[in-house]
């Protein structure tokens, strides 16, 4: 019998509340998919507008574009190679290990005093390759991600598993887009994806 017709809506949003490791791995899926949709979201304000020196808005649509394609590019070869369920979480905590690197780098390099500091083709420079590990660790997971959501949560259907965490990184987007403010830069997004990647080492 297919799990939707198993459980009703109320008893699988139960199940899910009570189990450990369905609670655990989304709220690290939600945060770090987040950081994902605020990246995009608030690079103008963070690489143009903080700074007299930083980049130009038409330099920031490409540091938007390569989070992007890159994250695209990430997933499909996740999907493509990691194949067997016993290597999905490996792949994941890769991904969040990319992803917390990368997001520490632009932590740093968005401090107000290192953006006053560096010219803006510096900055470019070295926010290009840091854009690429951050889009492939907080997009090209998902795919995955969803998998191991729906394996934890058996016999909820995915149709609530996979929609919760969907849910759940929506609204981590939106709360880390708000946090990232000129004075914070993308400080608050990093140290939650860093939390996520200990998270995942560890179980």
């Amino acid at each position: 019998m297919p799990h939707d017709e198993a459980l009703s809506p109320r008893e699988s949003f139960w199940r899910l509340a009570r189990s450990p490791s369905y609670v655990t791995y989304p709220l690290c899926f939600a945060v770090v998919g987040g950081a994902s949709f605020s990246i995009p979201a608030v690079q103008d304000l963070i690489l143009s507008d903080c700074s007299d020196q930083a980049l130009a808005h038409s330099a920031t649509k490409w540091t938007n574009l390569t989070v992007i394609l890159s994250g695209v590019a990430g997933g499909v070869l996740l999907g493509t190679f990691a194949r067997e369920e016993r290597h999905y979480r490996q792949a994941v905590a890769a991904c969040f290990v990319a992803a917390a690197l990368a997001l520490v780098g632009l932590a740093v390099l968005t401090v107000p005093a290192v953006l006053r500091a560096l010219s803006s083709d510096t900055l470019f420079a070295l926010l290009v390759p840091l854009m690429a590990v951050a889009g492939v660790g907080s997009i090209g997971f998902v795919s995955l991600g969803l998998r191991i959501a729906v394996q934890v949560a058996e016999p909820v259907s995915e149709v609530y598993s996979g929609g919760v965490v969907e849910w759940w990184i929506q609204m981590s987007g939106v709360v880390f887009t708000q946090l990232s403010t000129c004075s914070i830069g993308f400080t608050a997004t990093a140290a939650g994806t860093v939390a996520s990647a200990v998270v995942m080492l560890c179980t």
